[in-house]
């Protein structure tokens, strides 16, 4: 904790103080006819300790109003109010905390963890399409992926190990058929009972993925979401009546129409950013004693 001043490294420090971590100090320094910071000084000063409870209180108030904007904004967004989503909240951190209890209490599953080696920017695993399409078919179509694939080992047994699980199960009569799939290419989505059979299925999962991004990725069609549409929604975060049944059997324009809706609760309901915390040192110093 400490002020900040900008210091270029030429200059000649005029001091014997050396701030130790925690330490409130003050900067002073002289300028050149230049304006450039040519000498300067620390010393030690106690505006920590002066202004503690003022910038404690001044944090809590703005981080009161974060919340309250952020709630108001995801309760809109979710179609519930403010107290069900605080409620839903809360058993969503308490799972969270019984889960983070389980997993420190597992030895072996936390050496696992820190044994994984982070993924590189450019690995096919960060593209979840390319994984489905390599089982499914065993090739990309776009030779940067397949370049990269003989490049990195990481990538090339993940998608192997994908393909021969593919081709280790036969299909059978209650797999998805090509019309099934080419339905999941034109809405993006399967008929709800056969959402237990695609779970339960690595060949039909792999199918039924690959086929749901292409969907993401085709143009629209002439009921798609006009700019028109967008602009409503956007400007009133409502759906046009004539456009809400085309959304329930088109996931691209379901999505797009929920984006453009979150634009407009951003709009209603702005959450500024998260305030700073301020005098960590203090505070953490005050937590621990």
């Amino acid at each position: 904790m400490g002020c900040h001043a900008d210091i270029p490294y030429p200059a000649w420090k005029w001091s014997s103080f050396e701030p130790v971590k925690g330490d409130s100090i003050k900067i002073i320094g002289w300028k050149s006819a230049f304006g450039r910071v040519i000498i300067y000084r620390m010393a030690q000063t106690n505006f920590g300790e002066e202004t503690y409870e003022r910038q404690v209180s001044e944090y809590e108030a703005e981080l009161a109003v974060y919340r309250d904007a952020a709630e108001r904004n995801l309760a809109m967004r979710h179609g519930i109010s403010v107290e069900e989503y605080r409620r839903r909240a809360k058993v969503r951190m308490q799972r969270f905390v019984e889960v983070s209890e389980r997993i420190q209490n597992d030895k072996e599953l936390l050496e696992n963890m820190r044994n994984i080696r982070p993924l590189d920017v450019g690995c096919l695993q960060h593209r979840e399409m390319d994984f489905w399409q390599y089982a499914e078919t065993g090739t990309f179509p776009d030779q940067a992926a397949l370049e990269h694939l003989r490049a990195c080992k990481r990538c090339a047994d993940a998608l192997n190990q994908g393909r021969e699980r593919y081709l280790g199960i036969l299909p059978t009569a209650v797999c998805l058929s090509d019309e099934e799939c080419a339905l999941v290419e034109q809405t993006g989505k399967l008929p709800p009972n056969r959402f237990r059979h695609v779970k339960r299925c690595y060949r039909c999962l792999a199918r039924f993925e690959h086929r749901r991004q292409r969907h993401f990725e085709n143009p629209a069609g002439p009921d798609c979401l006009t700019e028109d549409d967008r602009h409503v929604i956007h400007s009133s975060g409502e759906v046009p009546e004539h456009r809400r049944a085309h959304l329930a059997s088109c996931e691209r324009c379901k999505k797009e129409a929920k984006r453009q809706r979150n634009v407009y609760i951003d709009n209603l309901i702005p959450v500024p950013p998260h305030p700073r915390r301020r005098l960590k040192s203090l505070r953490k110093r005050e937590e621990v004693s």
